[in-house]
């Protein structure tokens, strides 16, 4: 099995796995400014395990947040935006554990790749094999 990592993932496999801020299917919510702390949160959150998991997703997910913050929005708005960031952290504490994936381990790249597989609408027999193309970082149909 093999474990993954955020920046290992393709466009596609993002695309997949993250849906920005909100619960996927669920309600979207605005982003501000920290478009790659929901994106990071929803493949913490798709990786899964185990409830400490959970509770350290979140806790990177405000962090990553305040940092966003601090680096694209002016310093006048940060009071505003952080309260705002709190408001989401809470959020998710609260109602997001039926977004999480509880399970008796963390989930893999093979996990990834089988989940894509079961959604990918039937195409003439080609399959995805999760495998980028180089050079370009399309997937392999095979």
């Amino acid at each position: 099995m093999t474990r993954i990592r955020y920046r290992d993932l393709t466009i596609e496999q993002r695309l997949f796995v993250c849906n920005g801020c909100g619960g996927k299917g669920g309600i979207k919510v605005p982003s501000f400014v920290w478009n790659t702390a929901c994106h990071h949160h929803d493949f913490n959150y798709w990786l899964g395990w185990r409830e400490q998991d959970r509770e350290k997703a979140d806790g990177q997910f405000l962090s990553e947040m305040r940092r966003e913050i601090r680096s694209d929005a002016h310093w006048i708005r940060w009071p505003h935006l952080y309260a705002i960031a709190q408001a989401y952290y809470w959020a998710v504490r609260i109602k997001g554990s039926g977004y999480f994936h509880l399970g008796d381990r963390e989930q893999t790249l093979e996990d990834l790749i089988m989940q894509m597989q079961a959604n990918e609408p039937k195409r003439s027999g080609m399959k995805f094999t999760g495998k980028p193309c180089a050079p370009c970082d399309e997937r392999v149909m095979g």
